[in-house]
């Protein structure tokens, strides 16, 4: 993505200039957006730059544990710019083609994920929202970190993931 960046004041300064992609009709639980890319510009007053941030193949998959690979799913996507997540100020559509995978939870009952309501969730449902086995049967990993890797990474507690439910529930 190619946009300007001015800076409108009388004293020289830098921005970073935030790149997020969302899929507000998305079939597949991901975040609201997701920062896939960002700039530092410094800018004398009243100077304008181009800045350039590159999407690569990577910006709109997922990781399906249906089909245990990487996945997009096809559609409009937004791209968001701005100085935050929630300070956005620039915005453009754009449709992409997607894998035509299947929706690793389609069939399933999943209403606190379904309505955002999540305090409720019982710990067999903690870390995948399919409660989906764990592969092997071993402690918490993030296939999202394990690309390229042969075997998962284990995550140890205080990464954040200490609550999955590795027996039957």
């Amino acid at each position: 993505m190619t946009l300007t960046v001015t800076n409108t004041g009388n004293r020289a300064g830098a921005e970073i200039v935030q790149l997020y992609v969302a899929k507000p009709d998305a079939k597949v639980f991901r975040p609201a957006q997701e920062l896939k890319g960002f700039a530092k510009v410094q800018l004398a007053p009243g100077e304008s730059k181009t800045v350039t941030i590159a999407l690569d193949d990577k910006a709109f998959r997922y990781w399906n544990t249906k089909t245990d690979s990487w996945e997009v799913e096809g559609g409009s996507y937004e791209l968001r710019v701005g100085a935050s997540s929630a300070d956005i100020r620039l915005t453009a559509v754009v449709e992409v083609a997607g894998t035509e995978a299947p929706n690793p939870y389609a069939g399933k009952s999943l209403p606190h994920y379904d309505s955002g309501k999540v305090q409720s969730v019982t710990r067999c449902r903690v870390g995948d929202p399919a409660g989906l086995p764990h592969p092997g049967g071993q402690g918490p990993h993030r296939p999202q970190h394990d690309a390229g890797r042969a075997e998962p990474q284990p995550q140890p507690a205080w990464a954040g993931w200490s609550g999955w439910c590795c027996t039957p529930c």
